[in-house]
């Protein structure tokens, strides 16, 4: 006991514990708190990843929709143009399984239209983005396959009186509506028909005077991510209207 300044102090022998953290306290705090970083990390990932899968996957589906559209509207648009006068054997509606080439109503003049799969090396490109996004007679699957060559499918469009002076041969304006469509991925088939059961016929080509009553698009697209090939597939069925014969343009 200490008097000090008429205050008396008691000082005791007692030692007070010093407080702090032990070191494998310490490790086992950087520990614990690592595997929750790694846990936050990965959660966080696994999000954005999913996030920006499911972006590139609706952003297939729009350009596959919109592409899908163009291709409703100039079959909707397309007419039948007698040739039997000047070019006979020559169809304003020719149809194969991977090519389609009809004559098409634009305004007051008729245009030529071919659709078409071809290396994007090849082709001279304007990006399209033409159209409006209708859900109509479309169905879309996603699966996954093995990484395969890629495509690009073509829409070219040419002034109807060019294609006749130019020997029906096309050479107008092409425009890449989609790409990474693997070889055979782009499908056309044609019906006129049912069989006795009512179901529809379909055929792989057309080449008759007249339209089909039904034009059916197959188209398949195909993404590699992370080291991964997921494959898209997409129908488009177009009912063609009555057909409009026009004459012979003098």
């Amino acid at each position: 006991m200490l008097k000090h300044n008429n205050h008396i102090l008691f000082i005791s022998n007692k030692k007070i514990p010093a407080k702090g953290f032990t070191l494998i306290e310490t490790l086992l705090g950087l520990l614990i708190f690592s595997l929750i970083i790694v846990c936050v990390y990965g959660t966080l990932k696994t999000g954005i990843d999913l996030s920006r899968r499911f972006e590139d996957q609706k952003d297939i589906s729009r350009q596959a929709q919109l592409a899908m559209d163009l291709f409703s509207h100039d079959i909707e648009a397309s007419t039948v143009y007698d040739f039997s006068n000047s070019y006979a054997g020559h169809l304003s509606f020719e149809g194969l399984d991977e090519k389609l080439t009809l004559i098409s109503r634009s305004e007051d003049t008729l245009k030529v239209i071919s659709y078409y799969l071809s290396p994007p090396q090849k082709i001279e490109i304007k990006q399209t983005v033409i159209g409006k996004h209708y859900q109509r007679n479309t169905t879309v699957t996603q699966s996954k396959q093995e990484s395969a060559i890629t495509l690009c499918l073509i829409r070219e469009e040419m002034d109807f009186i060019d294609y006749i002076s130019g020997g029906f041969q096309m050479n107008g304006q092409k425009e890449i509506l989609l790409e990474g469509i693997p070889e055979k991925g782009v499908r056309f088939s044609y019906t006129s028909q049912t069989n006795d059961e009512g179901t529809i016929v379909w055929k792989q080509d057309w080449k008759d005077s007249e339209r089909p009553l039904a034009v059916k698009m197959d188209v398949k697209i195909v993404r590699n991510e992370d080291q991964e090939t997921q494959t898209f597939d997409f129908e488009k069925i177009v009912l063609v209207p009555s057909a409009i014969k026009i004459k012979r343009i003098k």
